[in-house]
């Protein structure tokens, strides 16, 4: 049992950015107050053609430059592999995090048999559709990756990881979508730890304002979704629909409905869903090549 005392155990903050110029001021903003002594925050600039590594240097973060794009787990990957920090944070240029976020991945972490952390993630709403969608779907509620989940994960908008478990499993692999959920599953099923999760909001999401951008990441997400039910031996749905349209389903639907949620957003919402499972249906056989 590591017998460093807990406010000793350094954590570094992974967030790559690929022309995140605008947002990314106010995600750095919400973790450096939160840095403790030896903590460390890395900005992996993936080939930006903006301002993003002059802010995240002006900001006081050390900034690692690729010169081409190379997506964003191998940004994440060619910082994390060399920290020599207790945790790795992994956290999104979208992501905000609310006051007491990273010391409770600090605690998280150092429980006896943990490698993984998580808390819940709230997705804001906003003006235009796309962002309205985002916030009924709230695609990265922590029940959806824990509840009734034989191995569960989340994504690496709001993921902890201890350093010794990400090295061991050699960190990420090339895919553009999902290593997430591999790296996870590696982690576990090789017997070095489980996830903790804490069951509160400690982070808020900003989402896509492009409903073009929207439907270009449920297309790759439902991708990147195939690729890991193949890899990991799991069987892909037989009837997507029948699943979608569930008694729970309805239930969920109506409750918008009467919650004053626009029908042209439920309709889009809908179609969101339909271009996730052309995704899954046209995706790739293999982690491997998940992009």
């Amino acid at each position: 049992m590591d017998e460093t005392p807990l406010a000793a155990r350094p954590l570094e903050v992974v967030i790559p950015v690929h022309n995140g110029a605008e947002l990314l001021s106010d995600c750095l903003a919400s973790v450096i107050p939160q840095l403790g002594p030896g903590d460390r925050i890395t900005v992996v600039d993936d080939g930006s053609g903006d301002a993003s590594a002059e802010i995240a240097a002006q900001a006081g973060a050390r900034v690692l430059r690729t010169d081409t794009a190379q997506g964003p787990y191998l940004a994440r990957q060619s910082a994390a592999m060399s920290s020599q920090a207790f945790g790795l944070i992994f956290f999104d240029m979208r992501s905000r995090a609310l006051p007491g976020w990273l010391e409770t991945h600090r605690t998280l972490l150092s429980e006896p048999g943990v490698a993984l952390s998580a808390t819940d993630v709230r997705v804001l709403s906003g003006n235009s559709v796309a962002e309205r969608i985002a916030a009924l779907q709230q695609p990265y509620r922590l029940a959806i990756y824990t509840d009734g989940q034989r191995d569960p994960y989340f994504p690496t908008c709001n993921l902890g990881v201890r350093t010794e478990a990400f090295t061991a499993v050699d960190g990420f692999t090339d895919v553009r979508s999902g290593g997430d959920a591999d790296l996870c599953w590696r982690i576990q099923r090789a017997g070095l730890g489980r996830l903790a999760a804490r069951d509160e909001v400690l982070v808020l999401w900003q989402p896509r304002s492009s409903l073009r951008a929207a439907f270009e990441q449920a297309y790759r997400f439902g991708r990147g979704h195939r690729a890991l039910m193949r890899a990991s031996g799991r069987a892909l749905p037989a009837e997507p629909v029948r699943k979608a349209v569930r008694a729970r389903r309805y239930g969920y639907l109506l409750g918008l409905l009467r919650s004053g949620t626009r029908v042209r957003d439920l309709a889009l919402l809908g179609v969101l869903r339909a271009v996730f499972w052309i995704g899954v249906l046209r995706g790739p056989s293999g982690p491997g090549s998940a992009g």
